[in-house]
């Protein structure tokens, strides 16, 4: 009977087919079905792969961008302590060590010998501490110096020339000048200054404390 019904409904299937109409219908959804298989078995894993692809060389490009940013920020960085370290030897000079300000001190009073002025006092005080909050870097310490000294307005003024004069950085920031009616060519005097000392030693003492 099996056979039968397989006879039937090969005759049958014959029998259609033989119209145009439902031959048309038939093509048509064996087409479509080919389409929908081909669509959702081999279009859509494909746009899944390459949309995977697409989404990794973008990650990667990202990755290569950081990775380039930072290797030119780095040569950024590079070129600058460049320039710091040849800024800093060139102008280092100007700049006296800690240990020299003893010596820095004796030539203020041998300038002040010079211009015939009256040192009655050298006061340093102690260095500032460094400001940091610029992100600049520093190489040196502001330190104040107060000198009282006995003089006349043009010996006074060319001990300041003088000092103008010297290789070591010196801005005077106050001058306060007092007369003396004990002695009316000779001026009570106060000069506030500042210096810049050099703290390349104070790293080496570190380095030396922490071996």
């Amino acid at each position: 009977m099996s056979r039968g019904r397989i006879m039937v409904n090969v005759e049958q299937i014959k029998v259609l087919w033989k119209d145009k109409l439902i031959r048309k219908y038939m093509l048509g959804g064996v087409v479509l079905f080919v389409a929908l298989f081909y669509f959702l078995f081999i279009l859509i894993p494909q746009f899944a792969a390459l949309a995977k692809v697409s989404f990794d060389i973008n990650e990667m490009t990202k990755k290569i961008k950081i990775v380039n940013d930072k290797a030119n920020n780095i040569g950024a960085l590079e070129n600058k302590l460049k320039q710091t370290k040849e800024q800093y030897e060139k102008e280092s000079k100007y700049f006296p060590a800690q240990k020299e300000i003893t010596g820095l001190l004796e030539g203020f009073a041998a300038v002040a010998t010079k211009s015939e002025v009256k040192i009655l006092s050298i006061t340093p005080y102690d260095l500032k501490p460094i400001d940091k909050s610029g992100g600049e870097m520093k190489y040196y310490r502001e330190m104040p110096i107060m000198i009282t000294a006995k003089s006349g307005y043009h010996q006074l003024g060319n001990f300041i020339s003088n000092l103008e004069n010297e290789k070591r950085i010196i801005n005077i920031e106050d001058l306060q000048i007092k007369y003396d009616a004990s002695s009316p060519r000779m001026h009570n005097v106060v000069i506030m200054m500042k210096t810049y000392v050099s703290i390349e030693d104070e790293g080496k003492s570190e380095k030396q404390g922490k071996k």
